[in-house]
């Protein structure tokens, strides 16, 4: 799929603001940036840690899009990606990328990275069409 083939929107679940609701709202989708798939998402599942997101206890980044238990399939892959191609069943969980230079990943200790990404948290989830990071 070529980044022309890649839908300008789709209903995601949002919620805007701490203890707001959750709603199904037609929100835009971007082509993946480097290193980046963009997946279809197939399912997504929902666990307390997105209660306590929409809750406020994960900070304020909100708007968000919730969702870090997600599969789907790779509709377009961006600028650098060897690992994965179009076509590709992937699943995406709460680690949602790391920078691969500080301390905590110069040990291979990515999950506990000093700038970690959380899908769901500090960045939008599965709650739709979803792309995730690989350095």
């Amino acid at each position: 799929m070529s980044s022309s083939d890649i839908p300008s929107s789709c209903r995601a679940v949002v919620i805007e603001k701490p203890g707001a609701p959750w709603e199904i709202k037609q929100v835009p989708v971007s082509a993946p940036k480097t290193g980046e798939v963009l997946i279809k998402v197939q399912a997504c599942g929902v666990c307390h840690s997105d209660s306590f997101f929409q809750q406020g206890k994960f900070g304020k980044a909100f708007p968000r899009i919730p969702g870090h238990e997600v599969i789907g399939t790779v509709i377009a892959v961006g600028e650098g990606e060897k690992k994965w191609k179009v076509g590709d069943r992937v699943g995406g969980g709460w680690h949602g990328g790391h920078d691969g230079l500080c301390r905590a990943c110069n040990k291979g200790l990515f999950q506990m990275c000093d700038n970690a990404v959380v899908n769901g948290v500090s960045r939008d989830g599965g709650c739709k069409l979803f792309s995730i990071k690989h350095p």
